[in-house]
């Protein structure tokens, strides 16, 4: 995902500097593995990388847990790499 796309999926970021979202996009594209996640490669790369900044000392502005102190980040990837977990077992 490119920084732009990034921005205007997730306006809360907006006032992020661009540097310090290139970078979590940097960090989250490690974490993740396209052949594995397929698809919904992107959506689990974008809501990775908000986590990760809304759980940074930068993010405390986008930041909302749940009562089990997730992020509404955390939780939507949890679903997209079920989704994919399923879709790839399914093949």
């Amino acid at each position: 995902m490119i920084l732009a796309t990034f921005k205007l999926l997730c306006p809360e970021f907006r006032t992020t500097p661009d540097l310090t979202v290139q970078a979590f996009l940097d960090l989250a594209a490690k974490e993740l593995n396209v052949d594995e996640i397929g698809d919904a490669y992107d959506e689990a790369h974008r809501l990775l990388t908000a986590h990760k900044i809304a759980i940074s000392p930068l993010g405390v502005n986008a930041r909302t847990l749940n009562d089990a102190g997730q992020t509404t980040y955390e939780v939507e990837f949890e679903k997209v790499l079920g989704r994919s977990v399923v879709a790839l077992l399914s093949t």
